[in-house]
């Protein structure tokens, strides 16, 4: 009658299956490992929720490089908006080589710049950038000129009405030689136990 019940059961000795259906029956029918199963099934959960909060939201990207001036813009998701308030500012830091900033939008100003940081402002009494599609769309924000080659990841931090912060492709003295790999390492490390766990059958 209920397909997600037409499982055969596992033989005795062996390891009962994991897939969300066996999760579901066994809450109901043995009480005795409730919590244990609840944990199983929640996890898988929060992972899938937690790729899918870590994928969505505003940022900052490298638009383009182009003989050292980096052109920086505001990534949306579909849907969503940025609101600024007059005299918020986007700040980068561990930057290198910086000579020169411009903003590309004209509700910003550059509120000065050093050989490792920039600071843009806004301007205007309320700015609204939103995306009223469903696809992602970008806004042309600014521009960092450099005098370093390397591009490695810096930080910066925006003071929109909802904060937010976040690291993106600049001129950096940092090398990125080792960011790959330890990339790769702390995804391996956050995904591990979901695998373990979808592999237990």
């Amino acid at each position: 009658m209920f397909p997600f019940l037409s499982r055969t059961p596992p033989r005795a000795g062996l390891s009962k299956p994991t897939e969300p259906s066996w999760c579901i029956l066994e809450l109901f029918l043995e009480s005795s490992t409730l919590k244990p199963q609840l944990m199983k099934c929640g996890f898988a959960v929060v992972m899938i929720t937690a790729l899918a909060v870590i994928a969505e939201g505003a940022s900052i990207t490298l638009g383009s490089i182009n003989s050292g001036v980096f052109q920086y813009e505001l990534s949306l998701a579909g849907g969503e908006s940025v609101v600024f308030n007059q005299g918020q500012q986007v700040n980068f830091t561990g930057l290198a080589g910086v000579i020169a900033t411009s903003p590309s939008n004209i509700g910003f100003t550059s509120c000065g710049f050093t050989d490792n940081s920039a600071c843009f402002a806004e301007i205007f009494t309320s700015e609204t950038l939103d995306n009223s599609g469903a696809n992602p769309s970008t806004y042309d924000l600014f521009t960092i000129t450099s005098t370093t080659a390397p591009v490695a990841p810096v930080d910066y931090t925006v003071q929109a009405t909802t904060p937010f912060s976040g690291q993106v492709d600049g001129p950096s003295a940092v090398p990125e030689s080792g960011s790959g790999f330890l990339t790769t390492v702390g995804l391996i490390g956050l995904l591990w136990p979901a695998m373990r766990f979808f592999r237990r059958r």
